[in-house]
């Protein structure tokens, strides 16, 4: 019984290992495209802030 918490444990933690890894991927992917790729209502999709008023350079 011991042997197989084990086992589910170690396949547990190589699944979290792999969903994290796959996250940080996509997530530094996401980060490296420009705001006008993203999808409509993705957080950074329109520029917001006071650098992005309309007059201001």
């Amino acid at each position: 019984m011991g042997g197989s918490r084990q086992a589910l444990r170690r396949v547990v933690h190589a699944e979290r290992i792999d969903h994290e890894a796959h996250g940080a991927a996509w997530r530094a992917r996401w980060h490296e495209e420009a705001p006008d790729q993203r999808p409509d209502g993705a957080p950074g999709a329109t520029p917001s802030g006071p650098d992005s008023a309309p007059g201001t350079s």
